[in-house]
């Protein structure tokens, strides 16, 4: 399945801005949202409870409709100590689950060790 967590649609007016604002996106100093998408924004898979987010819907498609992979959109955005907790939450559901996606950074401000390098399968 063909996942997108790496931005959303709006930016200011987004649920996750609107409840929470400059804390679902990485921000620069001056207020503005960071755009290593390409898209507009990106979202800050490195906060707690975007990290959460993600795990949840994950484990939903995995659990409840059986889908055994998913390709992450500009999953070089994501950091690498979230990819690793989705790696372990579909291995607690089914360790043949896949977990595959685009290695393009485009620019992302998160440090490089944070990064995701490879394919993160065993």
């Amino acid at each position: 399945m063909d996942v997108v967590y790496n931005h959303t649609y709006s930016s200011y007016s987004s649920t996750f801005q609107l409840s929470v604002p400059a804390y679902y996106y990485r921000m620069h100093d001056n207020g503005s949202f960071q755009d290593g998408s390409g898209c507009g924004n990106e979202t800050a898979s490195e906060k707690e409870m975007y990290r959460k987010y993600m795990i949840y819907f994950l484990t939903y498609w995995a659990e409840e409709f059986g889908v055994d992979g998913f390709r992450f959109d500009l999953m070089g955005l994501h950091d690498v100590a979230t990819m690793n907790a989705i790696r372990s939450a579909m291995d607690d559901i089914d360790p043949r689950i896949l977990l595959y996606g685009e290695r393009w950074d485009m620019g992302i401000d998160l440090p490089e060790t944070k990064r995701p390098r490879r394919i993160m399968q065993p």
